[in-house]
């Protein structure tokens, strides 16, 4: 007799596939320091990403701000592996709260919609707000597709005028 799964065995193979995105009801807990600001990555509008439903990078459509990864998997930097579970479980972002392996369908529903973003973390009223507005300015993130088909031609000018974009 095969029963159906409805609850979460503590396997962990979802903390180690990455720390999640953070969305806006996630912000408190930045706030309160459960999440340090010192374990937070931030993915550009544009950077190639690994979305949880496919296998090849995409461009990000919006900032993304995701706990960092630990190791060469990139394992959820929160993620106990003596435990199998979470060091924060009952402070966890909305992403960890709406996954079930056994039904991805609600979390499915959260990717790159409503998203922290760095400005929502440090205000207008911070130091580093206006020079992060300069740098992104300054340094926009490019075209990431673009420049993986570039990459892929393998065309020599291509080639030369991607070493300079990384140069300069």
């Amino acid at each position: 007799m095969h029963t159906e799964q409805t609850q979460c065995k503590r396997c962990g193979i979802c903390c180690t596939k990455g720390g999640p995105a953070l969305h806006k009801n996630d912000a408190d807990l930045v706030a309160r320091g459960v999440l340090p600001i010192k374990m937070l990555i931030t993915i550009r509008k544009g950077e190639l990403v690994l979305k949880p439903d496919d296998d090849v990078p995409q461009p990000a459509k919006c900032e993304l701000i995701k706990i960092s990864g630990t190791g060469k998997d990139w394992q959820c930097f929160l993620y106990d592996e003596d435990v199998q579970g979470c060091m924060i479980y009952q402070d966890r972002p909305q992403s960890c709260k709406e996954l079930k392996c056994w039904n991805t369908e609600a979390v499915e529903q959260l990717i790159e919609k409503d998203t922290l973003s760095r400005f929502d973390i440090i205000g207008e009223d911070d130091p580093l707000y206006s020079v992060i507005r300069e740098h992104d300015a300054c340094c926009p993130c490019p075209d990431m597709e673009e420049l993986r088909n570039r990459v892929e031609q393998k065309n020599e000018l291509e080639l030369k005028y991607l070493e300079k974009l990384i140069n300069d």
